[in-house]
């Protein structure tokens, strides 16, 4: 009986220290965590490029996702905006489950990003993005024949 209760022990203690290491793997130590700011930017192999509250467990997902909308204004100039998911006509709830082996990279922003400040405004609505340049890429799927 005591050899199955240090099996049993042993066993407990060999998950434990590997919950504890792969905990402390998933701990990331930014030089200044404060200027971190909860979303991310998850760039996809199809050129999309969606935003939010990214975790890799137990796999690859966004909360409170946003995607980038292209469109034109009046002038028929691109125009660049950011949409919530769940604002699309088919009603998505709003968290993405992504393909890992779809997602080319992914980054934290920073807390003074514009995009992070129309984020945490969190009104729901549509909202331009600033024009950097007018060269604004298409995703492989936006392509025109």
């Amino acid at each position: 009986m005591s050899k199955k209760i240090l099996v049993l022990l042993l066993i407990i203690l060999f998950i434990l220290i590997f919950l504890i290491i792969w905990l402390l793997a998933q701990i990331e130590r930014p030089d200044d965590s404060s200027s971190l700011s909860p979303y991310s930017a998850v760039y996809l192999s199809t050129g999309d490029i969606y935003f939010g509250k990214f975790s890799w467990f137990p796999r690859p997902h966004l909360k409170e996702a946003w995607f980038i909308q292209r469109g034109v204004d009046a002038e028929n100039k691109a125009q660049l905006s950011v949409a919530p998911l769940n604002s699309v006509f088919w009603g998505p709830v709003g968290e993405l489950n992504l393909n890992p082996n779809m997602i080319i990279f992914w980054t934290k922003l920073k807390n003074d990003s514009q995009l992070v400040q129309m984020l945490n405004a969190k009104n729901g609505n549509i909202a331009p993005l600033p024009q950097t340049s007018n060269n604004i890429p298409e995703s492989n799927n936006s392509k025109k024949p």
